[in-house]
């Protein structure tokens, strides 16, 4: 699977945490694991999501700052399709993984809580909690978690076989 790998993050309105963690996630590839995950296909939607809008000004702001530009996204309703085209489903939450298997719920085996992958011991706090209308730190605080468990993410699909 290295270099072969889609890996679709779903929130709810896609403007937050999904965009954050493509962001986050592609900067890890790039600067750590671009030999193995080269070629890795990452993208976003939200359960809830208008389509077209752009990410929150504190999460392109908190990313800014970290070097990552994700100006140029625009949200995206959750489509079947987009859950049967990816390889892993990493949901922000337990009851969005449920609205996701939900949907298609032939795709149960690769809809995953964000936290909870690679599958093993489920971290005591499941959910990343959603900023939006939060300030700033909030966003910060965010952005942390995500380049903790997402860098666990990235190992993993490294370590696969193709």
């Amino acid at each position: 699977m290295p270099g072969a790998a889609k890996v679709l993050f779903v929130c709810g309105g896609n403007t937050c945490r999904s965009p954050m963690a493509v962001g986050i996630f592609r900067r890890l590839i790039e600067e750590q694991w671009k030999d193995e995950l080269g070629r890795v296909e990452v993208s976003s939607a939200g359960l809830a999501a208008v389509d077209g809008c752009p990410a929150s000004y504190h999460a392109s702001g908190v990313l800014a700052s970290m070097g990552i530009d994700i100006r140029a996204h625009r949200s995206r309703s959750l489509n079947a399709d987009m859950v049967r085209e990816a390889d892993f489903v990493l949901t922000m939450t337990s009851d969005q993984r449920r609205q996701v298997v939900q949907l298609v719920p032939e795709a149960e085996g690769k809809v995953f809580v964000l936290k909870d992958f690679p599958p093993g011991p489920e971290e005591s706090d499941r959910d990343l909690q959603d900023p939006f209308g939060q300030g700033r730190e909030a966003y910060e605080e965010l952005a942390r978690e995500l380049e903790r468990v997402l860098r666990r993410v990235a190992g993993y699909l490294a370590e696969q076989d193709p």
